[in-house]
């Protein structure tokens, strides 16, 4: 029920403020939609299908500050593992992990629509439906490092490289996918190859002498055997082709003449990660980082209907694919994981029933669910 009700306010925001263009009260509802959307995820309790191997990390194996060893394992960097640790220290309780997470995370994602389109409010609804609880639940220390990048995205495209690669560094010492981010500039402009190339090469000189390359080539070793075995099916090509080429590619060219160059560079990275997805299938999570720049991308073309008259064929066809965008995003959450389980379930037990830390509760697909996928 509780996200049923938060899905309604935010569809009723999209109707006033993107539909109607109502002006009065926009600033208080977009502040109080945050707010609604990080208590969501702050007071959750165990809630989210990696949520719980974060907790079982957190209260099994987190140091205290004192004890705390940084680059000691390749699976945590050294901001999350910062956060944690304090959390331990000062509270001994993961919900003030994950209340950091939530609060910094969806400021980011917030401020980054309100920045770079008009209709925030579109976005965040798509944000909602699309991407929310993975982002937040489920990939949480790879959150910290897509909202350094998306702080750090409008420096690169104006070709402010020394800031953007200082958030890019953050990034890294968030999660070790975000080195695929140091490679973007590369591919922004051929004119800037050289100058970008130096700034690159000075910056990896500088984590070479805050981080041994041991550790690196640790950590790298370590995801590399981790993922050998994540392979892609046939369906699962199709379903990449659909979501991560052909559907964002549609957006792009339906009406490109108004996509701009901000929004277009991150398409066009979007849709060359789906494309190295089919051979390389666990770099499709490099998307994650280009996610809210596509949903910047469809909420602004969603919008463009309103100021065409009757259904033409043009508009039929935005209207079908985007709950084609809809649907690839949302299909997941119903997948059949009875095996797993034990029992009739789908994915969406992750996330469903809700609980709070106020009414603490264990769901037992959702604690068996995750139990064996660990086994």
């Amino acid at each position: 029920m509780i996200y049923l009700l938060l899905g309604s306010y935010l569809l009723s925001l999209v109707i006033i403020y993107d539909g109607v263009n109502y002006r009065k009260g926009r600033n208080f509802n977009f502040l109080l939609a945050y707010i609604l959307m990080v208590a969501l995820i702050a007071f959750r309790y165990r809630v989210g299908g990696d949520t719980l191997n974060y907790i079982a990390h957190f209260e099994n194996t987190t140091p205290q500050l004192y004890a705390l060893r940084l680059f000691a394992t390749e699976k945590t960097q050294p901001i999350p593992a910062i956060i944690f640790s304090l959390c331990k220290t000062f509270f001994d309780d993961f919900t003030y992990v994950q209340a950091i997470f939530a609060i910094f995370v969806n400021a980011v994602v917030f401020y980054f629509f309100k920045q770079n389109t008009r209709y925030v409010f579109t976005a965040i609804f798509l944000y909602a439906l699309t991407f929310y609880m993975r982002l937040n639940c489920e990939i949480m220390r790879e959150s910290l490092a897509i909202a350094f990048f998306l702080l750090g995205y409008p420096y690169m495209m104006n070709q402010k490289y020394i800031k953007y690669y200082i958030y890019a560094f953050f990034a890294f010492m968030c999660h070790s996918s975000a080195v695929f981010i140091f490679t973007l500039p590369l591919f922004l402009s051929l004119k800037s190859r050289q100058k970008v190339f130096l700034v690159l090469l000075l910056f990896i000189l500088i984590m070479a002498l805050l981080i041994n390359n041991a550790t690196i080539m640790k950590i790298m070793e370590y995801y590399l055997d981790f993922f050998a075995d994540y392979q892609s099916t046939g369906f699962g090509k199709i379903g990449i082709v659909l979501s991560h080429i052909i559907i964002p590619f549609f957006f792009l060219s339906e009406y490109k003449r108004y996509v701009s160059p901000f929004t277009r560079f991150g398409i066009y990275a979007y849709i060359g990660c789906g494309v190295v997805s089919l051979f390389f299938y666990i770099l499709y999570r490099f998307n994650n980082y280009l996610m809210p720049i596509y949903i910047l991308l469809v909420a602004d073309y969603l919008n463009t209907l309103r100021y065409r008259r009757g259904l033409s064929f043009p508009n039929f066809r935005l209207i079908v694919m985007s709950f084609v965008f809809l649907y690839t995003f949302t299909s997941p959450y119903f997948r059949d994981v009875t095996r797993s389980v034990g029992r009739p379930a789908r994915w969406y037990c992750c996330w469903y029933p809700y609980y709070s830390i106020f009414d603490k509760q264990e769901d037992f697909d959702r604690e068996y669910f995750i139990a064996n996928q660990n086994d």
